[in-house]
């Protein structure tokens, strides 16, 4: 059954945003994750540098979306002062995508979703329900592994 938590992050002194923990077959208990955030460079005092985000854990990436996000590789890091171009997905760093390439992503964890169980459907449609409202936020988007 697909299960949600939601917690706020502080990592820092005025950076506050809110988390939302995606867990289908995965345990409560599990630390290991990937972070799906949009983000901004460059830095602007007027726009926030911590957007909300859903993590999703190590037992439902790794079963789940692992390879249809790796199917958009290689990707270009927006960012000038970013990575360049990111030859593979890589769950133990930041992953940045610019806009076409995000779309792609969504577009490839689409597809899986269309020969899923009924419990994978409802998880895959709220992954994608996310991703998608990244794009009202902003152009640049990260996923960050924290193996």
């Amino acid at each position: 059954m697909l299960r949600f938590k939601e917690w706020m992050n502080h990592p820092g002194d005025t950076a506050r945003y809110k988390v939302v923990d995606i867990l289908l077959n995965a345990d409560d208990e599990e630390k290991i994750y990937l972070e799906f955030q949009p983000m901004h460079f460059p830095p602007d005092p007027e726009i926030p540098d911590c957007y909300d985000s859903f993590r999703v854990y190590k037992t439902d990436y790794d079963k789940l979306l692992v390879e249809p996000i790796a199917s958009v590789f290689p990707v270009m890091d927006p960012n000038p002062r970013g990575w360049g171009l990111q030859e593979y997905f890589d769950i133990c760093a930041p992953n940045c995508f610019g806009r076409e390439d995000w779309i792609r992503a969504i577009e490839a964890i689409t597809k899986c979703a269309e020969n899923a169980s009924e419990p994978e459907k409802e998880f895959y449609s709220e992954i994608i329900t996310r991703m998608r409202g990244f794009l009202d936020v902003n152009d640049m988007y990260c996923i960050d592994g924290n193996l």
